[in-house]
């Protein structure tokens, strides 16, 4: 077959045409997986970032309340005493990453 200028265009443009078909079919496939792990980091990862920042905080917190505890305070049922027994019985717990840990033997330590 002897291929003239005008099969020659059509051969070039389709080729070209397909070239972008399947430029367009890639795009779209790796946009999909990115919209699908877009997702999973929005509802997996942010909301444990976000426990972890909280669950620093209850800690810092809980040192502070310690050192003023063994320093300062003699009393017992003062507020900061009070926090402390809470965050240690309640808000430390309810993160359920410390199913293996027995928080009793540090309670017991602090008489809670």
């Amino acid at each position: 077959m002897k291929l003239t200028i005008g099969n020659k265009l059509i051969l070039g443009f389709g080729v070209i045409l397909l070239a972008l078909i399947i430029n367009a079919v890639l795009t779209l496939s790796s946009s999909l997986k990115n919209s699908q792990l877009n997702n999973e980091i929005i509802e997996s990862y942010n909301p444990a970032q976000n426990n972890l920042i909280s669950l620093r905080q209850l800690l810092v917190d809980s040192k502070m309340l310690i050192k003023n505890w063994v320093y300062i305070e003699r009393q017992d049922n003062t507020p900061d005493k009070l926090k402390l027994s809470k965050i240690l019985k309640e808000d430390i717990p309810s993160f359920n990453i410390f199913d293996n840990f027995n928080l009793s033997g540090v309670l017991s330590c602090l008489s809670i």
